[in-house]
């Protein structure tokens, strides 16, 4: 037979002398004369003291936004270098003094000057450079390759250039025939190390037909094979930074012809004070 104080949980009878149900056992202690214990206090942290909220500079906050849109690392702020505002002393050339500005992206090189603003082609500033030095070189400084080349060229162009073999010789070539129209070439002039030498020997006999090697004297065919090496040299990528471009323009000023490279076509393009505020005047 179940006893009367054997109640379960949730109303279920349990079997055994010690099944008490937790209804039952509260009953008895009310029976008894003892209060039901108390619930728990909450729980609270120790004490922190609270510290205002830490406000981002405006530049770093310029910075992290910009970052988060490009989706990069944020860098840290740096001061922009200072630009130079000297202006540069040329005692000959087309101006009294310069400033290098800037070079554009399509390679212009801008100054300022005393009389106005110069876009300058440094390909050709260095193409006149070039052939000013190969023409009043007393001696030709060349530069041995650490390795002969051997160029074969087609039997016109390797006519042109057996008839033109004492001119390149001047101007710093090392070069001797090593069988039927092929050439081994042991030094090219200093200006050009580095370079291509099949390339440059293939320009160097396009520019003798294109001018014709039957006509001219001894200087007519020295200027040839300078202008061709010098255009040869120019080629070279003209990406400067302030301090190339500066000499390059000084070198310029100490050429007896800076306006024109030696083909004829311009170095430079003014463009006076006096027309800039004709243009802007109201």
């Amino acid at each position: 037979m179940v006893g009367t104080d054997n109640i379960g949980v949730a109303g279920q009878e349990m079997s055994g002398p010690d099944s008490i149900g937790v209804a039952g056992l509260s009953a008895r202690k009310l029976d008894a004369g003892v209060p039901p214990a108390s619930p728990p206090a909450p729980f609270t942290a120790p004490f922190q003291p609270s510290l205002p909220p830490v406000t981002p500079s405006v530049p770093e906050v310029a910075l992290k936004r910009d970052a988060q849109v490009a989706g990069e690392t944020p860098a840290t702020p740096t001061s922009p270098a200072p630009a130079s505002t000297t202006p540069i002393q040329t005692a000959t050339g087309p101006w009294r003094w310069f400033k290098f500005l800037a070079q554009t992206g399509s390679g212009w090189v801008l100054l300022e000057t005393d009389a106005g603003l110069v876009t300058l082609n440094p390909r050709a500033a260095r193409e006149r450079i070039a052939y000013e030095r190969l023409i009043d070189a007393h001696e030709a400084l060349t530069q041995p390759l650490l390795i002969p080349e051997t160029v074969t060229l087609p039997p016109s162009e390797s006519a042109r250039i057996r008839n033109f073999l004492s001119e390149l010789q001047a101007v710093g070539f090392t070069v001797e025939e090593f069988g039927r129209d092929t050439w081994k070439v042991d030094a090219v002039p200093a200006l050009l190390a580095g370079c291509d030498v099949p390339a440059m020997l293939a320009s160097i006999a396009a520019d003798i037909a294109e001018a014709g090697s039957s006509r001219g004297g001894a200087r007519w065919r020295d200027e040839l094979v300078a202008r061709s090496v010098a255009r040869s040299y120019s080629r070279a990528n003209l990406q400067l930074t302030p301090e190339a471009a500066t000499q390059l323009v000084e070198e310029l000023a100490r050429t007896r012809m800076p306006y024109v490279c030696p083909r004829g076509r311009p170095i430079m393009v003014f463009t006076s004070n006096a027309e800039l505020l004709r243009k802007f005047a109201h």
